[in-house]
């Protein structure tokens, strides 16, 4: 069965597509889909494997360590998103990891009749796409963006433009995706496109 991508720019509404998508496609039309998020993975990464925390400490020094001993992802990100030298370095400590884990399920659940749907901010960033059945993109306004970053995560306007930066052009991205939602209007409107966009698989992988 089909592996479907869930990407787009941060603080677009990623987490909250795939949740209503596979909400949809589980309970609307009775489709098995098995899930992978890369920023939960990433998450647990940082938290429980020995050899990720070694590594970060070797390269970004205790300035990175909360008080309770552990990685802190607030901390490490302000380092990372200051210097694109910075976030090369994490990149290259946990994308291997990520992508490993994420194949690995999509080789085994492509064998199968459950719907694989995996959640990657950075899939084109890391040219994940051929890996991809269909790739759904998930897009807001900057302005929208902006707010989401700054009310929600806490971060300065200056840091969150920064964060925006990094990542690839929404018009790029837009461009190549095979399933468009944009997620900058009303909760209503959102609701449609999901199902809009369950209804297209359904057509594609039935």
């Amino acid at each position: 069965m089909p592996v479907i991508g869930i990407t787009g720019g941060i603080a677009s509404g990623k987490s909250t597509v795939a949740r209503l998508l596979i909400s949809h496609l589980s309970a609307s039309y009775r489709k098995e889909v098995k899930f992978f998020s890369a920023d939960a993975y990433n998450h647990e990464l940082l938290e429980k494997d020995p050899v990720v925390r070694e590594e970060i400490i070797a390269y970004f020094g205790n300035k990175v360590v909360g008080e309770n001993g552990r990685i802190d992802r607030t901390l490490l990100g302000q380092v990372v998103f200051a210097e694109i030298s910075s976030r090369k370095a994490l990149e290259s400590i946990l994308h291997p990891k990520i992508r490993e884990e994420w194949i690995t399920k999509s080789k085994q659940f492509r064998l199968g009749k459950q719907y694989f749907v995996a959640e990657i901010p950075l899939l084109y960033e890391t040219q994940c796409d051929s890996y991809f059945d269909c790739i759904v993109v998930v897009e807001a306004d900057t302005q929208v963006q902006l707010e989401r970053l700054s009310l929600k995560r806490g971060l300065s306007l200056e840091m969150a433009r920064q964060v925006i930066a990094a990542q690839l052009s929404s018009q790029e991205k837009m461009q190549r995706a095979d399933i468009l939602i944009l997620n900058d209007h009303t909760e209503k409107l959102l609701h449609h496109q999901i199902e809009l966009a369950a209804r297209a698989l359904l057509m594609r992988y039935a």
